[in-house]
């Protein structure tokens, strides 16, 4: 004989009826009551049938972060320390995932990281996303222009100078930039040593 479903669900203090069906589905985390009528009208109940979530997962700290060495480059990179343990994947553009927490090959710019949880039935799993904003930065664009050129006093001498000024890049603290200069001629330039 069939039998009658009353499926509640805990609001507070009282519980609200459902639906009449032997499966309840597409529910959230919660607190449950079925009550099953047979033929003769004798009913049975269970109550506290609970509906849990995975635990919550998130991003504990961003290591490592490591700058575009130069302007316009893609070698920036970071890594992601997840809050718990677990078997995750990480995703900065919410198409393509990857196990590891390591991202390389950046440009500059921002990054919102996403990750979702392996162990949880896939294969959509559990994602969050935009868990943590990261931003690899750049330095400026490295820039030459002339500053002075100092023209040969006699022909074929070689008392002649130029000088140039050099700004953004990145130079190291105390240091200065590296310089190598290059005689242009018709088969290829050759590059001059101090004193040629």
């Amino acid at each position: 004989a069939p039998y009658n479903y009353l499926w509640e669900k805990h609001d507070g203090s009282v519980y609200v009826p459902l639906i009449n069906a032997q499966t309840l589905s597409d529910q959230s985390v919660g607190d449950y009551k079925v009550t099953v009528t047979d033929f003769n009208g004798c009913q049975v109940s269970e109550e506290d049938i609970e509906i849990k979530q995975p635990e919550n997962f998130t991003i504990d700290d961003v290591i490592d972060i490591n700058t575009v060495s130069c302007f316009g480059g893609k070698d920036g990179s970071f890594t992601v320390v997840p809050k718990r343990p677990g078997n995750f994947e990480y995703s900065i553009d919410g198409v393509s995932w990857q196990v590891s927490p390591t991202f390389s090959s950046l440009v500059a710019g921002g990054y919102q990281v996403a990750m979702r949880d392996l162990d949880q039935p896939g294969p959509v799993y559990c994602a969050r996303y935009d868990v943590e904003h990261v931003v690899i930065d750049q330095p400026e664009a490295l820039t030459v222009s002339e500053e002075s050129i100092t023209n040969v006093t006699c022909l074929s001498g070689n008392d002649g100078a130029i000088e140039v000024a050099v700004g953004g890049g990145t130079v190291a603290v105390g240091g200065d930039y590296t310089y190598q200069w290059y005689r242009v001629t018709e088969t290829g330039n050759i590059a001059l040593t101090l004193g040629s």
